[in-house]
Formats: structure tokens, C-alpha cells, sequence
């Protein structure tokens, strides 16, 4: 080949090349040339290797904290459990079996128990499944050291929808609670004496002075009855006895020492000297305050949606948009 006939197919290979990479750079930048976005989340993998589907996957085995299946951008860096509708595992029948928590960018199966009468069934809330709860449903997430804030801020942010019928409890419908006890339970079978807290959406005083339960959301620290000692902040208006089942995104809060209660878009509190509230090795329960078989006084009735447990700093603001967030799934 002569050295002019060369230079002339290097200068139409290049030509070819600049068009090729044109060609593929319109293809990543699009028509305003804007730089392609990095890998989505859906594209990542678990440590293990499994990769993730957007939507969660076969119901909950597979997902990032971060993108917590069905609900993306909820679940955020300090958050150490979740309970999502598509965490769920139910059998044919609707009877809840067990469900999946994120801890640690995995997801883990925990059993549940009833140790009086009716599981917890799955039931639809604005399209997606959530645990329906009687009076002696129980859902236990077994505590092995992970949720204890070992810097004391923490936040505990559900979804909830309490049951239209307001029975007459001595205590509260106590939609999800963490504690030890404090009292001797072996003759009497009860706890009321506890360290710990608890997110009440019917509320009884700790002073019990009121002659029953009013329909309203409490958060509460270090409850002892018998002494009418404890920590609490209620939300200062009662529902009507006849109130119709509402869905209400809700939050419990323990920063700088302060107890906060955040419903919806309120904030209410703060109550000071929470700083001794978080005991450790205790495990977390959905429908109860404790592990007793006493479900008359505490045993919450309603639906439950969503448990996401923050350890770390937040505003009470940032709070009420995560709120308004996990409301939002449900429309």
C-alpha cells in the first residue's frame, strides 16, 4: 500500500471513530447533553451477592436499607429495623407467618407469636398489605444487641390505623413497645412496672386518674403504675369514642434528653428527662408493652403498616417529612 493511499484509511478510520463516539455519547448524554446519573439502587447487589429488585422482590428477601422495597428514600442511614408491608410472609389464609427486617443492609426472617388466641393477619391498606392485630396478637422482633442508640437519640416512626371499637383498657392499646420489667410477675402473671417505652394510639395516664381509655396517641418512657411515675407526652385533644378507623403516620422521639410525640404534621412535648429510657437487650414488640399473657390492658387492636427505628440526631421538622412520606405510600 502506498503511503498516500495509508494516511487516507487512517484518516477515515479516525473519521469513523469520532462518529461512533458521538453517536454513543448522545446516547448517555441525550439531547441536553447532561451527564448520565450514577447506578440506581435497583442495580446494586446485597453483600451477599443477590441482586435487588425495585419492588423488593419475592416480598421482601431482597433491598437496601435505603430502598426499603416498595418504599424508596424512606429508610435512611441510621435506621436499624424496618416493618414494611412488603416484608410480609403470610400463609393462603392471610395468617401472618413472618416478616423480614432490615438491619445491616440484610434482610432476616422473624417468627411471630400469640400467646393468647389470634395471630396477626394481613389486611390491605390503600393497596398494600399490613398486619392486622385483635387483642391478642403479638409480633416479636427478638433483640440481639442492635437496637439499643448507644448515643441515646432515637426516633421510632409508624404507621398505624387503631381499630374504630375503643374498649375500656386499664392501661392503653399499645401499638408497638420496647422494655424490661421492672415488678415481680410470678404469681399474678403481669407486667405494668416497666423500664423502657411504648407508643400508645389509646391512652390511659400513668397516674390513672382518668376512668378509661381516651382515643388519643401517647408516647411514654419508664411507665410504673403502681407509683404513677413516668414519662409521657399525649396528644391533647381525644378523638371521638366513635371515631371512624383512621390511618395516621406517628412518631415517638428522644433527643437531648426530651420525650416528643409527632402526629401527622404536629409536634407535641417536649417532656424532659428521657435519657435513661433505653434498655438494652430488649427485645421490640408490635402489639403489646410486653411479653405477658395479660391482653385486656394492653393488647392493641387496628392495623400496623410501618416500624422504622432511627438511631442518631433529627429534628423534630425532619421527622414530620418522614412522616408525611410514609403516609403518602399508602393514598
Amino acid at each position: 500500500m502506498s503511503r498516500g493511499l495509508f494516511v487516507a484509511a487512517l484518516f477515515v478510520l479516525g473519521g469513523c471513530q469520532l462518529l461512533l463516539g458521538i453517536e454513543s455519547r448522545e446516547v448517555f448524554e441525550g439531547d441536553a447533553g447532561a451527564p448520565e446519573a450514577g447506578p440506581s439502587p435497583d442495580s446494586a447487589v446485597l453483600p451477599d451477592g443477590a441482586p435487588v429488585t425495585p419492588d423488593g422482590g419475592d416480598g421482601g428477601d431482597t433491598g437496601l436499607p435505603w430502598d426499603a422495597g416498595a418504599f424508596p428514600n424512606v429508610v435512611e442511614p441510621g435506621d436499624v429495623v424496618a416493618f414494611t408491608p412488603d416484608s410480609l410472609e403470610y400463609e393462603p389464609n392471610g395468617q401472618i407467618t413472618a416478616w423480614r427486617d432490615v438491619v445491616s443492609k440484610t434482610r432476616k426472617a422473624t417468627n411471630t407469636s400469640s400467646p393468647k388466641g389470634a395471630p396477626p393477619f394481613v389486611a390491605s391498606v390503600g393497596g398494600r398489605s399490613c398486619a392486622e392485630f385483635s387483642a391478642g396478637s403479638l409480633l416479636t422482633l427478638v433483640d440481639d444487641g442492635f437496637l439499643y442508640p448507644s448515643a441515646g437519640e432515637l426516633t421510632v416512626l409508624a404507621v398505624v390505623k387503631p381499630s374504630a371499637v375503643l374498649d375500656k383498657g386499664s392501661f392503653g392499646r399499645v401499638a408497638l413497645a420496647r422494655t424490661i420489667s421492672t415488678d415481680d410477675a410470678s404469681t399474678e402473671g403481669w407486667h405494668y412496672s416497666y423500664r423502657g417505652y411504648a407508643l400508645l394510639s389509646e391512652y390511659r395516664p400513668v397516674d390513672r386518674t382518668s376512668p378509661a381509655s381516651e382515643r388519643k396517641y401517647a408516647a411514654r418512657l419508664e411507665a410504673t403504675l403502681a407509683t404513677g411515675t413516668g414519662f409521657e407526652v399525649a396528644e391533647p385533644s381525644a378523638r371521638p369514642e366513635n371515631a371512624a378507623e383512621e390511618l395516621e403516620a406517628v412518631a415517638l422521639q428522644v433527643s437531648a434528653e426530651k420525650l416528643y410525640l409527632h402526629v401527622g404534621t404536629q409536634t407535641y412535648g417536649p417532656r424532659l428527662g428521657a435519657s435513661a429510657a433505653q434498655p438494652p437487650k430488649a427485645d421490640l414488640l408490635f402489639g403489646k408493652v410486653d411479653s405477658d399473657t395479660d391482653f385486656e390492658a394492653t393488647g392493641f387492636k387496628g392495623k400496623l403498616c410501618v416500624v422504622i427505628v432511627h438511631h442518631g440526631v433529627e429534628t423534630p421538622e425532619h421527622v414530620r417529612a418522614r412522616l408525611a412520606t410514609l403516609r403518602a405510600a399508602f393514598r
